[in-house]
């Protein structure tokens, strides 16, 4: 889950608590927050090589071919 915490269409809190129930759940989650982040951080230009990598990092890490 990667989470801006300056989004105003999914609020922060949502996110942390999605992570926290999936974890409680015992279910592979990752969670990441950027502070200065609005909702597509995708696009925010100061996290976007961050974002990419953790993103490429979780892929692989889940997503290989057993």
């Amino acid at each position: 889950i990667i989470a801006g915490v300056k989004d105003e269409v999914v609020p922060f809190q949502q996110s942390r608590d999605l992570a926290k129930k999936l974890e409680s759940l015992k279910k592979s989650v990752v969670y990441h927050k950027y502070k200065d982040a609005p909702h597509n951080v995708f696009y925010y230009r100061d996290d976007m090589k961050d974002v990419y990598t953790k993103v490429d990092e979780f892929l692989a890490k889940h997503l290989q071919s057993k």
